[in-house]
């Protein structure tokens, strides 16, 4: 389901747009939590300043892997909005978990994009390009 009226006025590349995702095949006592995108997060300067920040994160990841309940992204730690990036999409998406790491001395960082039931096909929608490279 993830035809909602606010899909269409959002252009494919943006990180967050108004889909919810159908939840994963899960085992019949768990309960898929609802994922959404809080659009109304951004501003108008705030979402340009955010579509910036991602392309520019896109472009440096390393690495990409998936995992059992989300994606793991390496990146090197010189890109130093990546703090302001991640507050960018713990605001926009809320109901998803997100763990940054930086190794010291400017080594690499690691950014970890996960959740519960449902969660990791939300993610691969909403964050296809940085977690797919697409």
């Amino acid at each position: 389901m993830t035809n909602f009226p606010l899909l269409a006025a959002v252009p494919a590349m943006v990180a967050c747009t108004a889909a919810a995702a159908a939840p994963e095949a899960a085992a019949p006592e768990a309960v898929a939590e609802r994922h959404y995108c809080n659009l109304h997060f951004f501003t108008p300067q705030s979402m340009a300043r955010h579509l910036a920040l991602r392309g520019t994160l896109v472009a440096a990841v390393t690495e990409r892997r998936e995992l059992a309940t989300g994606y793991r992204i390496t990146f090197p730690g010189s890109f130093r909005e990546a703090g302001e990036f991640v507050d960018g999409i713990r605001g926009c998406c809320p109901t998803i978990g997100y763990a940054l790491q930086f190794a010291p001395h400017d080594g690499t960082a690691t950014l970890e994009i996960s959740g519960g039931p449902g969660a990791k096909a939300f993610i691969a929608e909403e964050f296809r390009q940085l977690v797919r490279g697409q």
